[in-house]
């Protein structure tokens, strides 16, 4: 080969190199390996890292829920333990309406009068604020007073569509401030009784009555006794007054005594 030959030769040979794609050397190649590698590791440390919050926001979650559930089992727990109590309460207190209530409305009794007996017809009398009921003649006036004095429950008589006064059979019970232990109670009674005309008399009424104390008076004037009993009951004092009087003593007497069988406290 000439030399011409072998120049042009190296010529084409030197043109076909540059004209060929540059090749990566082999330390570029390893640095592009380890910057895909090194990406690929942060994607997947991140995708770690949120599954690690991710964890840990279901965990908080699920005992916030947790907690939320056993307060709300706790809530619905005292709710119910509450219905419960006023149930509880409102069943005591229908109970204690019921004591009275429970009673007939109407009643048939026999009335004896000087050893006859013949059939009365009763009607059931209650006083929730003296907390008592009894049985009375159906023809019988009742009326309530409430003043500075206490609290009265009345029955007059009414056998022609007129009131009979005075009321021939009273439950009385004074203020709180003015109750006071039942020998002490008598003392004023009679004091009231004196200055009103009655003196003391020894002479007991027919009574069926279990008082914790006893008054009784009269008023010869008037042809008139008083019978006084005193009942101490939850810490206060009630009076029951049984009072006769001319021409009618006779037949009150009678109704009076099935009062008394019939009677009770609430």
């Amino acid at each position: 080969m000439s030399d011409q030959d072998f120049e042009r030769s190296l010529k084409k040979l030197r043109e076909t190199y540059n004209q060929t794609p540059n090749q990566s050397s082999p330390d570029e190649i390893m640095n592009y390996i380890k910057q895909k590698e090194k990406r690929k590791v942060s994607f997947f440390n991140k995708i770690r890292g949120l599954g690690v919050a991710a964890s840990l926001f279901a965990v908080v979650g699920i005992g916030s829920i947790l907690l939320l559930s056993e307060g709300s089992e706790n809530n619905a727990s005292q709710d119910y333990e509450q219905i419960e109590l006023r149930d509880a309460g409102n069943k005591l207190e229908d109970n204690a309406e019921r004591m009275a209530i429970q009673r007939e409305e109407q009643k048939t009794d026999i009335l004896t009068i000087e050893g006859q007996e013949e059939e009365i017809e009763l009607t059931l009398w209650i006083d929730e604020e003296l907390r008592f009921s009894t049985y009375i003649d159906e023809r019988f006036t009742v009326d309530t007073v409430a003043n500075e004095n206490g609290y009265t429950a009345r029955v007059f008589a009414n056998y022609t569509g007129d009131q009979i006064e005075p009321p021939f059979f009273t439950v009385h019970k004074a203020p709180s401030d003015d109750q006071l232990p039942v020998e002490e109670y008598i003392k004023r009674l009679k004091a009231e009784y004196e200055r009103q005309g009655f003196f003391e008399s020894e002479k007991m009424f027919n009574s069926n009555w279990n008082a914790d104390g006893e008054l009784f008076v009269l008023k010869q004037e008037n042809h008139m006794a008083k019978a006084v009993y005193l009942f101490e009951i939850r810490g206060e004092i009630y009076e029951i007054t049984e009072t006769t009087f001319d021409e009618f003593s006779e037949g009150l007497g009678g109704r009076v005594q099935l009062m008394q069988q019939h009677f009770q406290w609430h």
